[in-house]
């Protein structure tokens, strides 16, 4: 849980510099403007949909789910990137709703995991640490987002901050113990086998 907790804390942090930024991308890009940023976040609301659908209707085995975790993880991020590096509306579109729908499904694991692993007793108090570790830093990501858009391409800021979390990804591919966590299996495991 240590893991995913600092994980998921760097991760909202740079995820929401990127989308801060998104707003002021469309508004000095030629070509983009106020209407077609409206089209946008109505996609990326559309994703979400999308994501969460397909993680509630789609069965997926738990010795599969760290290999489903982490491609989404990467092709969350992977699209996010290359969604700030390119300036064609219709490809922006469609890199915002793979993101999207990947981002969905990561984030529908996490929360059922912990709820099959945590004590009732402790549920509570570790899903509110949780949502507060990732939530709390709002506020400053978007105050650094908007200071140092004043010394750095918008685009470029976006694509660094997307960057991040990509390799943010990268010490979970090697961390046994969040692979034990989100592989958890009830009828198999027990939290003192995933804990020693």
């Amino acid at each position: 849980l240590p893991t995913l907790f600092f994980t998921a804390a760097v991760l909202n942090f740079f995820g929401i510099m990127g989308y801060t930024l998104i707003l002021p991308l469309f508004q000095k890009t030629p070509g983009l403007g106020p209407g077609r940023y409206g089209i946008t976040m109505g996609c990326f609301t559309g994703r979400l949909f999308a994501g969460f659908l397909a993680a509630s209707a789609l069965k997926i085995k738990p010795a599969a789910r760290f290999r489903v975790f982490m491609s989404c993880a990467v092709l969350s991020s992977g699209s996010l990137l290359l969604f700030a590096l390119f300036g064609r509306f219709p490809s922006m579109l469609a890199l915002g709703f793979i993101a999207g729908a990947a981002n969905a499904v990561l984030n529908s694991f996490i929360p059922a995991t912990i709820q099959t692993v945590v004590p009732a007793a402790m549920l509570g108090k570790v899903s509110a640490f949780l949502m507060t570790l990732s939530g709390g830093l709002m506020p400053l990501a978007m105050a650094a987002a908007g200071a140092l858009a004043e010394a750095i391409p918008i685009r470029t800021l976006m694509a660094a901050s997307f960057a991040v979390m990509l390799l943010c990804f990268a010490p979970l591919f090697f961390a046994n113990g969040f692979k034990r966590f989100i592989t958890f299996d009830p009828a198999r495991d027990t939290v003192d086998s995933m804990l020693s």
